[in-house]
């Protein structure tokens, strides 16, 4: 046995077996019993005493639990879902019981088996366990089982409590068994023994032992209904009976059970039991309900009696119309979108039954399509507010606007269906920018240039211009498609500073205007101006040589000087003055070039080895400011002088050893180009020997010239020009 610990017991034992379980036998047991409690005081078994069985803790409660209601006036024991007497079969009660007698949190628990499973028929007097599968009290006498009620035998006489492992039933519980009433007190309210004269269990009620009478008459009940107080508003569904009884035994107080389930048809199909034990239907009507079925099951009470049989209401729907909201439609304070807009749906509300408006719930979207059923997006929402500002935005531009009303009624089937308005297409033309044209200060590029565009502006709907940008291009070509280069950007700034660098010669300006409108779609798509080409022309140098280069009457060149010119009257800037000297195979100073000097004092001397070749003088000017560097003018000269003669060679003198021989010839220079010093060189026999130091115009006869012939050539020599001619030679025509 299992006592709670909260229990104060003073217990004097004559007698004790402890098998299984516990075992208490009691020759003498002095408690002090409190209320709620189970306990044993005087040796008899003293029930927990509640006003009614709702006031019992429902936590952890168990098949099998006993208690005294005050309400009903009679021992009450749990089925697992319901409290009921001892003379009604109890439902559920197959699991989830104790298998033996225990005392749990003050409250004692019978033992629940088959009548099947109890095989011996012999057993301690007055032993108690509940069948789950008979209706009433099983009770033994020593001899046999009986219900309680139907005692055939008096039992034999017990005067104490035992539990445990007790004859003929291990687990059950022992009550004393008396032949008359003992003596009680008014604390001794829920004490219980079994009497064996009238084969009834007595029950302490607190002022008097009362049998527990399972063959009197059960109450019954009749026209069991679902009520419906307000069909059309759904205010309270109650239950509905009439109480009767045989011997006008009155109803219990709050004793009578009842029980509500829940189907989805008229059949009862699927049907569910709902918690509620009450005789209103407390969950009361929602939507959730709606449409399914109710039914109401009383089983009656009567004071002291055994409850009646259950009795059910035929199934009866639950049945309200929803709301409904018709003729949805938007209306929007600025069409145009370039304000702030207020949209307000205006819509017909409507319920069959009557039932006033509660808060519609008002929503707002935004969709990609005019049925509102792409990128479905919620703006807003509110309780019954039909009204919302929508700013515009140009990301919603050609998007669409509606709204949507759910219908809440205050009674009754509260929320409707949702209803879509019209949608309303977001639209505001963007601002334009037209006839772009560029304005230079200084279209030579010469100085900073302040460029200007000017535009046109333009708004379908007359939405004023705000910050319109104007961005700032140079672009490869006039077209401005390739290497578009970004300049500057500014907001409005319809002036840009350009100052000119060589770099961008050949490149074109441009501007690009962006519209912008103060209010509505705020921006429009750029406009380009015509280009303007970046163009200052280089500046120009034509230089001179000083020289005579026909008759060569000087052998040296310099530079006689050069002009300048600039086409967009750019000064010059004479620091940036150069010139290059140098020679080339070409005329112009092309083909191969050979570096001779630099600067405006160079002089140029020539020779022979130049001949044929070009001379050039490369003058390169800058320009202060507009394209600053020109190209190198180069101006070339031919170096082309004809080369001296000597001819008619001869050799005056005697052909004797120790003769002196002496040459003559005739000079000759076709620029008449004096001559400078000619020279001589003296052979014998041919020019592949010449004789060792006879380079005069004079030759002496020696003795090593026996026998051969001389000659002697002549090389004619310029002072100025081509200085050297060709050898002009002439030999004796006998020997020495």
């Amino acid at each position: 046995m299992i006592i709670n610990n909260i229990m104060r017991i003073k217990i004097t034992f004559y007698g004790l077996r402890l098998m299984a379980m516990l075992l208490l036998w009691c020759g003498a047991v002095t408690m002090q019993a409190q209320n709620n409690y189970f306990s044993i005081a005087g040796g008899l078994p003293h029930l927990p005493v509640f006003a009614n069985t709702a006031a019992v803790p429902a936590a952890s409660l168990k098949p099998g639990a006993m208690v005294y209601s005050t309400a009903d006036g009679t021992v009450m024991i749990y089925s697992g879902d319901t409290w009921d007497t001892f003379c009604t079969q109890l439902q559920s009660l197959t699991t989830g019981a104790y298998p033996q007698f225990s005392v749990v949190g003050g409250i004692p628990y019978l033992p629940v088996f088959a009548t099947t499973a109890v095989t011996s028929t012999t057993g301690q007097a007055g032993t108690l366990y509940y069948p789950s599968d008979q209706a009433g009290l099983r009770v033994n006498n020593s001899v046999n089982w009986f219900t309680l009620g139907t005692l055939a035998a008096a039992p034999v006489t017990n005067a104490y409590v035992m539990a445990g492992k007790l004859s003929g039933l291990t687990g059950g519980v022992a009550i004393p068994v008396k032949a008359a009433d003992p003596t009680f007190a008014a604390t001794d309210q829920g004490a219980l023994y079994l009497n064996s004269t009238d084969f009834k269990l007595h029950v302490n009620n607190g002022t008097a032992w009362v049998a527990v009478d399972c063959n009197a008459c059960p109450p019954y009940a009749s026209g069991v209904t679902v009520n419906l107080d307000d069909p059309a508003n759904m205010t309270n569904i109650v239950g509905g009976y009439a109480y009767f009884q045989k011997t006008d035994v009155h109803e219990v107080t709050n004793g009578s059970l009842f029980r509500w389930r829940i189907a989805t048809d008229a059949l009862g199909t699927g049907a569910t039991l709902d918690p509620t034990t009450t005789l209103a239907y407390t969950p009361g009507y929602s939507d959730a309900l709606d449409s399914k079925y109710l039914q109401f099951e009383v089983r009656p009470k009567g004071l002291g009696l055994a409850l009646g049989a259950a009795v059910t209401s035929p199934w009866t729907q639950i049945k309200n119309c929803p709301p409904q909201v018709s003729g949805a439609l938007l209306a929007l304070s600025d069409t145009t979108f370039s304000t702030t807009s207020q949209v307000q749906v205006s819509y017909a509300y409507f319920d069959s039954e009557g039932n006033s408006e509660g808060s519609s719930i008002v929503k707002w979207y935004k969709s990609d399509d005019a049925a509102g059923t792409q990128n479905l997006t919620t703006l807003n929402t509110g309780a019954n507010s039909d009204t919302y500002t929508y700013t515009y935005s140009d990301a919603d531009q050609s998007k669409y606007l509606l709204g949507s009303v759910i219908a809440k009624a205050l009674k009754g089937y509260s929320t409707g269906t949702i209803t879509y308005s019209p949608t309303v297409k977001i639209w505001n033309c963007p601002p334009q920018a037209s006839g772009a044209l560029l304005a230079l200060s200084d279209t030579t590029f010469s100085t900073t240039s302040q460029v200007q565009v000017s535009y046109s502006y333009f708004d379908r709907e007359g939405d004023s211009e705000g910050s319109s940008i104007v961005t700032w291009y140079k672009a490869d070509d006039a077209a401005g498609t390739q290497n578009l280069t970004t300049l500057n950007t500014g907001t409005n700034a319809s002036t840009y500073t350009y100052t000119y660098a060589e770099a961008d010669q050949g490149k074109y300006l441009l501007g690009g205007v962006v519209a912008k409108a103060l209010k509505g779609y705020s921006t429009g798509v750029i406009t380009y101006s015509p280009s303007v080409k970046i163009q200052n022309c280089p500046p120009q140098a034509w230089g001179t040589i000083y020289g005579d280069f026909v008759a060569m009457t000087s052998n040296t060149f310099s530079d006689g000087g050069y002009s300048y010119f600039d086409r967009e009257g750019d000064p010059e800037n004479t620091g940036g003055l150069g010139y290059r000297w140098f020679l080339s195979t070409g005329a112009g100073g092309t083909g191969t070039t050979t570096a001779l000097g630099t600067g405006t004092g160079y002089t140029y001397t020539y020779t022979d080895g130049d001949d044929g070749k070009y001379l050039n003088l490369g003058v390169t000017v800058k320009a202060s400011k507009g394209f600053s560097t020109s190209n190198e003018a180069v101006v070339s000269q031919l170096l082309k002088n004809c080369p001296p003669q000597a001819s008619g060679v001869t050799i005056n003198g005697t052909l004797t050893v120790g003769q002196t021989l002496t040459a003559g010839y005739a000079y000759y220079d076709s620029e008449g180009n004096a001559e400078g010093t000619s020279t001589y060189q003296w052979y014998r026999d041919n020019v592949s020997t010449p004789i060792s130091g006879a380079t005069s115009a004079n030759y002496t006869l020696t003795s090593s010239d026996t026998g051969h012939t001389i000659g002697v050539g002549v090389t004619p020599k310029a002072a100025t020009g081509y200085s050297t001619g060709a050898q002009s030679t002439m030999f004796t025509s006998t020997t020495i």
